[in-house]
């Protein structure tokens, strides 16, 4: 989008110092270099800090170049990096990313989810003019649906070149949307079960709790995760509780070496260009789960590990009794 080069990007290399410790050096300031740059032990992910005291004791600051109103500007922001699963080569790293907006006399806490900047954005109503922390169950993401006074509205997102918020303001009464908002119908799909013949739908399943996972065979904590869906697949009945993997980006050789060598049996579908899964989601991240009732409406998300499977067997005994 610009007439010259600019530098969207920040280098950084991983190793290990003379005595094994793994260490991160990034070139902070951007300018191709590292030998300017201070070398840091890699933070370990079972710090008893929760990620908002470790953005404020553990991430440098790193520049980079950005398009605003068609001028390129220099801008300054902290990167945190720490240890995701170094035998799985690969780390968790980020950028603190927040901004507000203003409608009438409401205050809009901007939030984005993912590693580029703003391109997929959660927002909330402030309750406070000296900032909050923001309950991610509350936060309406891009094309979902937040009301605004009497008004309902649609997040389009943010126009990234301006700084602006759109939103959409709509008619409709609110129980007739279909989004991947917790409380909401969940968005209607249907796509041919891999290796098998027959086609399923998201509605089909009406009657039972059923677990909608996002996944890629190339993505580390999508693998870890494989054994805890078995075990939840395999204690549970079919009549109460299903599993759907919706499988995105991933080459079918791939599918079908892990499926086999997992002895994965619960029915996979390829998100393609056809039935567009993985676009009506608005899926930035694997794993993504979606737990849906049964009436059809998203009950939580992100739920995986022991969490996921304390959350079903709750939901099935108490549906039992």
């Amino acid at each position: 989008m610009s007439k010259e080069p600019i530098k969207t990007r920040v280098a950084f290399a991983v190793g290990n110092d003379s005595v094994g410790n793994t260490m991160v050096v990034v070139d902070a300031n951007n300018n191709y270099d590292f030998s300017d740059d201070v070398p840091f032990e890699l933070v370990q992910n079972d710090s008893e800090l929760d990620w908002d005291s470790r953005l404020n004791n553990e991430a440098i600051y790193v520049t980079f170049e950005r398009l605003l109103n068609d001028k390129k500007i220099q801008v300054e922001v902290p990167l945190l990096i720490s240890d995701g699963n170094i035998d799985l080569n690969y780390l968790n790293c980020n950028f603190a990313q927040y901004r507000t907006a203003k409608l009438e006399n409401h205050l809009i806490n901007i939030y984005s989810r993912s590693i580029f900047p703003f391109s997929n954005v959660g927002i909330t109503i402030s309750q406070s003019l000296d900032g909050e922390k923001i309950d991610l169950d509350k936060v309406a993401f891009n094309n979902e649906y937040i009301q605004i006074g009497t008004n309902l509205y649609k997040n389009l997102g943010v126009k990234r070149n301006k700084d602006v918020l759109l939103l959409e303001k709509l008619d409709l009464p609110k129980n007739e949307i279909r989004s991947t908002q917790i409380g909401s119908k969940a968005i209607d799909f249907s796509g041919s079960q891999f290796e098998r013949e027959n086609t399923i739908s998201l509605d089909s399943l009406k009657g039972k709790y059923v677990l909608l996972d996002f996944w890629d065979t190339g993505c580390g904590p999508c693998l870890l995760e494989i054994p805890n869906l078995k075990t939840l697949y395999n204690k549970t009945n079919r009549s109460k509780f299903e599993i759907i993997s919706i499988v995105v980006d991933s080459p079918i050789e791939d599918l079908e070496r892990l499926m086999k060598e997992h002895e994965i049996t619960w029915p996979q579908i390829i998100s393609d260009d056809s039935n567009k899964i993985k676009e009506n989601y608005e899926i930035q991240k694997y794993p993504s789960t979606f737990l849906i009732n049964p009436e059809g409406i998203i009950i939580a998300k992100d739920l995986r590990g022991k969490e996921l499977e304390t959350k079903i067997d709750s939901l099935i005994n108490k549906a039992s009794r």
